[in-house]
């Protein structure tokens, strides 16, 4: 009988190495306080694997790190001056140098209601952006059509379409051998 308890045991610890092959709210979608980090590479002419499908692996170890790295927090609405003018909005990422995304977080949705710095800003106050329906996993399909205004030193409408796509599962990876 303790044998097939180890068995067990053993096999959930197993099956919990797995990488996360859907991605839920809970675990990936930005919560106040969450600050997020991005280092940018180049290619310099080496093929970007762009396959698709199950189980496959992108490798990316020979791209060249640049100069480029961007950080965001995300705060309240509360504590950035212009929050008001997005309707909904639950969350803001704070880009630094008065540069601000605007999110709305619903229990299923994850939804961008506009953009601004201090000489642009987009507000999608006629259709938000939904960039995620949770859970996103291997075969997600979402298209959703935006629109807007834009004002700042520009003025006028604006108009577009997110696809987000959920086109393969496997490893990713990076330089320095991060998988």
């Amino acid at each position: 009988m303790k044998k097939i308890y180890f068995t067990l045991l053993a096999g959930l610890f197993v099956s919990q190495l797995d990488a996360q092959l859907t991605l839920t709210k809970a675990f990936n979608e930005p919560i106040v306080g969450d600050v997020q980090n991005q280092k940018e590479y180049d290619s310099l002419s080496i093929v970007v694997p762009k396959t698709t499908g199950a189980n496959q692996t992108w490798n990316f170890t020979n791209f060249a790190a640049n100069a480029n790295t961007k950080s965001s927090t995300f705060v309240t609405p509360a504590s950035v001056p212009g929050s008001a003018a997005y309707t909904g909005v639950t969350i803001v990422e704070n880009q630094g140098s008065g540069n601000y995304n605007y999110w709305k977080a619903t229990t299923t949705n994850y939804e961008l209601l506009g953009s601004s710095s201090s000489t642009i800003n987009f507000n999608y106050s006629g259709s938000s952006a939904i960039a995620a329906i949770w859970p996103v996993n291997f075969g997600y399909s979402n298209t959703d059509t935006y629109s807007g205004t834009v004002g700042g030193s520009f003025s006028g409408t604006l108009a577009g379409t997110i696809t987000t796509l959920g086109s393969g599962n496997g490893k990713l990876v990076i330089p320095g051998g991060t998988n």
